[in-house]
């Protein structure tokens, strides 16, 4: 009896498989109606990671990280408490560089929607606020920094080197040492 059971299971799903491949579009996917995704603020580092460099050498490491993540949150903490309220966070915040103008042939978004959603430091400070208590610590405030450095070494040396900030966007898995 269970053999029949798994035979009819097999079957019943090889038949599914090949209808789900049967149904994949051949081709690559058409591109989005916003023009290509862009990772970053063009070639070179991001401005966050740039300010870490503070030996100018081309390279960052943790130590420089974690010296410039202190330095931002002390400079942020306009009262002094050791934690960020939500109007220190968005004070702090640099301001996002400007979008480019989509294609004038580029398809337009629905009837009332920008193409783009706007920058929105409120709900930045409350997706970093992970504790939900309303103030950010040193540790909310450096996650999102530390995050972005860990993808960015590719080659998991634990220094950000120019080579590694170009490329296509991190993500993927690093490449075996």
């Amino acid at each position: 009896m269970s053999v029949r059971i798994i035979f009819a299971a097999s079957f019943l799903t090889g038949l599914w498989l090949g209808a789900a491949q049967a149904a994949e579009p051949e081709g690559p996917p058409p591109p989005p109606p916003y023009g290509p995704p862009r990772f970053g603020h063009g070639p070179g580092m991001p401005p966050p990671l740039r300010e870490a460099d503070a030996d100018k050498d081309g390279r960052i490491t943790r130590a420089e990280i974690d010296a410039a993540i202190a330095a931002r949150f002390k400079k942020a903490d306009a009262n002094g408490d050791g934690a960020l309220d939500e109007k220190e966070f968005v004070a702090s915040m640099p301001k996002p560089p400007d979008r480019p103008k989509p294609p004038a042939d580029a398809p337009r978004p629905p009837e009332g929607m920008p193409p783009h959603p706007r920058f929105d430091p409120a709900a930045r400070f409350r997706a970093t606020d992970w504790n939900g208590d309303g103030k950010l610590s040193p540790e909310e405030f450096a996650l999102p920094m530390k995050a972005m450095a860990i993808n960015v070494d590719r080659n998991g040396d634990g220094a950000i080197s120019q080579d590694e900030m170009q490329g296509p966007p991190p993500g993927g898995p690093r490449p075996p040492q």
